[in-house]
Order: C-alpha cells, then structure tokens, then sequence
C-alpha cells in the first residue's frame, strides 16, 4: 500500500513536471510568434510608409501639372 501510494506520488510530480514544460514550451511559442508579428508589423509599417510618399507624390505631381494647364 506505501508502494502504491509512492508510486502516485512519483506519477503526480512526473505529471505536474509535464504541465509546467508543457506551459513553458507554449510561451515560449507565444513568444516566438509575437516577435514573428512585431517584425511583420515592421515591414507593413516602412511599406506604409513609402506608398503614403508614392501617394503624396503623385498628388503634388497633378497639382503641378493642373497649375502649368491653367498657366496655358
């Protein structure tokens, strides 16, 4: 009956050293992915950034070409 009751004793901490690397590996996980999106945020954000300017200018572009029409 001791030996029964050691051996679920083991069993449970075996279970509980499971859980813990379990929890461990799915932060780790989390982790990793959150950096993984923080870097696409990166790219998205200077892709952003150039098509705004690309956008601005086009626009400063049309303005101009608008003014010289006007001019003739």
């Amino acid at each position: 009956m001791i030996k029964l009751f050691a051996n679920i004793s083991d069993v449970t901490a075996q279970n509980s050293n499971v859980k813990l690397d379990t929890k461990l590996e799915n932060q780790n996980n989390i982790n990793d992915t959150l950096l993984e999106i923080a870097e696409i945020n990166k790219i998205l954000s200077e892709i952003l950034f150039k098509l705004n300017n690309t956008l601005s200018n086009i626009d400063y572009n049309l303005e101009t070409k608008k003014k010289i029409l006007h001019l003739l």
